[in-house]
C-alpha cells in the first residue's frame, strides 16, 4: 500500500515483557493515536534462547495479538507493522511462533536488528521533544525485559546507536532484584550494567538524556504516588538523580508482593523494576552532566513515522 494513501495505521510491539498495540490517524500535526494498549506477556521468562518461548507466554502473546488484530479491524485500520524485539531474535523457536502468528491473526511479525531497533526508537522519542536550534546532542535509551537500545546524535536521525545484552528479565534473575536485595546484590548489577556501557563506542558528551518506556515512567509514578496511564502526561518531563536514587533505595527493601501494592507501579512490574531502576541509574552515572528527561513515545512511533510517513 503506498504509504501515503494511508489515513490510519497501526503499530505494535512485541517486546521480552510486554505487546503495545498504538493505532493512529492522520492529523495537521502528524499522527495522532486513536487507541494505545499495552498488556503484559512475559515472553522472556526462561530461557528462550535455548529452549525456545515460555509455553504460558506464548499463548498469552498469542491472545493478546489475537485481541490486537480484533481491534485494528474494529478501527478501519488501512496499514499494520508489527515488530519483534529482542526475545523474538534471540528465541530459538522464532520462525515457528511468526508463522502461528500469521496463521491465528493475520498479522506479519517482524523480526528487527537490535541497531535498527535502537534507530526507530530514537526517531520515535524525540520527533516531538522541544528543540533549540541547533537540535542538542541526546542519548535515547530504552530499557527492554531482554536488552537495552541506545542511540545518539542531533538530528532526526542517530549518528549511531547500540543495542546491549542487558535486560530487566536476565538483570532480575542473575543478582536476585526480583525480590528484596541488598546493597551488595545492586552494586553487583550496578557494575555489571556499566560494563556493558563501557563497551559503547566514543559517545559525544550529549546535552540530554531521553528516557523512554516503562521504566522510567514507573519511577516518574512511584514518585508522584499514583498511576500515569496517559503518556503525554510525562512527555518531555524531567527525571531527577535524586527520585531514581529513591526509588531504588525504596523498592530494594521490598519483596514483590509488597511492591505489588505500591501506586503507580503495574503489579506485573514488581519483579523487574528495581533491575529497571539499576540500568537507568548506571546511565544516569554514566553521563552525570547531562539532564535526563522522559519521551512518551518510542519504537511505535518511530515504526509509524518510518514506514507510514509523518502522518500529515
Amino acid at each position: 500500500m503506498d504509504r501515503d494513501a494511508s489515513n490510519r495505521c497501526a503499530a505494535i510491539d512485541l517486546g521480552s515483557h510486554s505487546a503495545k498495540l498504538t493505532i493512529a490517524r492522520r492529523s495537521p500535526r502528524g499522527w495522532k493515536p486513536d487507541v494505545e494498549q499495552v498488556e503484559i506477556t512475559g515472553l522472556g521468562r526462561g530461557e528462550p534462547g535455548r529452549v525456545g518461548l515460555d509455553p504460558g507466554a506464548r499463548q498469552r502473546a498469542l491472545e493478546i495479538l489475537t485481541a490486537f488484530a480484533g481491534t485494528i479491524d474494529e478501527h478501519g485500520v488501512d496499514a499494520v507493522v508489527v515488530a519483534g524485539t529482542a526475545v523474538m531474535r534471540n528465541a530459538v523457536d522464532a520462525g515457528d511462533f511468526v508463522d502461528l502468528v500469521q496463521s491465528r491473526t493475520g498479522l506479519l511479525l517482524e523480526i528487527i536488528p537490535g541497531k535498527e531497533e535502537a534507530r526507530l526508537t530514537y526517531l520515535g522519542a524525540v520527533d516531538s521533544l522541544p528543540t533549540g536550534e541547533p537540535r542538542p546532542d541526546q542519548l535515547v535509551f530504552d530499557i527492554g525485559g531482554a536488552s537495552t537500545e541506545l542511540a545518539w546524535g542531533s538530528r532526526l536521525a542517530p549518528d549511531d546507536r547500540r543495542s546491549l545484552d542487558v535486560g530487566t528479565i536476565a538483570l532480575s534473575e542473575r543478582f536476585g532484584l526480583s525480590g528484596a536485595a541488598n546493597l551488595e546484590q545492586l552494586n553487583s548489577a550496578r557494575v555489571f550494567v556499566a560494563d556493558a556501557l563501557a563497551t559503547l563506542p566514543d559517545v559525544p558528551a550529549p546535552a540530554r538524556l531521553v528516557g523512554i518506556g516503562a521504566t522510567p515512567a514507573t519511577l516518574l509514578a512511584l514518585d508522584r504516588g499514583r498511576d500515569i496511564a496517559d503518556s503525554h502526561e510525562i512527555h518531555g518531563q524531567p527525571l531527577r538523580r535524586e527520585i531514581v536514587a529513591a526509588q531504588i533505595e525504596r523498592l530494594r527493601g521490598l519483596d514483590t508482593a509488597q511492591r505489588r501494592e505500591l501506586p503507580g507501579l503495574h503489579p506485573d512490574r514488581a519483579g523487574v523494576v528495581l533491575a529497571g531502576a539499576a540500568i537507568t541509574d548506571a546511565i544516569a552515572r554514566r553521563w552525570s552532566d547531562a539532564p535526563l528527561i522522559l519521551s512518551g513515545s518510542g519504537l511505535r512511533a518511530g515504526l509509524m513515522l518510518d514506514r507510514f510517513g509523518d502522518g500529515r
